[in-house]
């Protein structure tokens, strides 16, 4: 039996142990090359997901974009297009067109200006004029001295809404980005892609909203309309107005 020294045994121990390390190198940068490989290929999947999906998203380009169709949106529109501004060149976006927060919960309250204001915001529009329907005449034939509710000038205006966007283009849907890149105001509505030269934002305000504990809050736009707030209080409530 040929028996190795102590010399060999450490030699061969540390072939094998550098062999192991080695090895495991090997597999260590294996394994490594193999993430690399799989990371490249996974950015290289979304980029195609992303040029796919940019490519089926319709996009659309305006010299103005209006964002609202509240009493403010619709005399934006009404006022570029008096000034020349031809219905080919905006696109008009609203989440409903249906006269904003005015049109939805302010039609009860009390205005602070006669029917004659009203009357003579429509006549101050040219655009305002062309809408034919039978809501502006009966506008036009109220008393124009008394102060009416708000919602005297709803019907008018939902008929106006109507006849521009018969005209112009516009997208129902909520404004999801907005953002000023190489020149243009980059919007995204829903689906869909719009790039516009110049950006009217006719959002409005909304009501602060506090919440306490144990206390029954009354948003804003019930409280000011007399039938909702009467389903929240009686006689014998305590209202706390901030």
């Amino acid at each position: 039996m040929c028996l190795m020294s102590d010399f060999e045994n450490t030699y061969v121990s540390n072939i094998k142990n550098s062999t192991l390390e080695i090895s495991r190198t090997i597999v260590e940068e294996g394994e490594l090359i193999m993430k690399k490989i799989y990371y490249h290929l996974l950015i290289a999947l979304i980029c195609c997901a992303t040029q796919q999906i940019q490519a089926d998203q319709k996009i659309e380009t305006t010299d103005w974009l209006i964002i609202g169709a509240g009493v403010g949106g619709i005399a934006g529109i009404g006022v570029l297009h008096d000034l020349g501004i031809p219905y080919d060149d905006i696109i008009w976006v609203d989440s409903e067109f249906n006269v904003g927060r005015i049109g939805e919960f302010y039609t009860t309250v009390p205005a602070n200006n006669t029917t004659q204001k009203f009357i003579d915001f429509i006549n101050a529009c040219a655009t305002f004029r062309e809408c034919e329907a039978d809501s502006l005449k009966e506008l036009q034939a109220q008393d124009p001295n008394v102060f009416p509710e708000l919602g005297i000038i709803v019907p008018a205006l939902k008929d106006i809404t109507a006849h521009i966007r018969a005209h112009a283009r516009s997208y129902k849907g909520w404004l999801k980005d907005l953002h000023f890149e190489n020149d243009f105001w980059c919007a995204q509505v829903g689906d869909i892609a719009i790039k516009a030269r110049h950006v009217i934002l006719a959002t409005g305000s909304h009501p602060r909203e506090l919440n306490y504990e144990n206390l029954n809050v009354i948003p804003l736009d019930y409280a000011l309309d007399k039938a909702t707030l009467a389903t929240y209080v009686n006689q014998d409530s305590t209202i706390g107005i901030i």
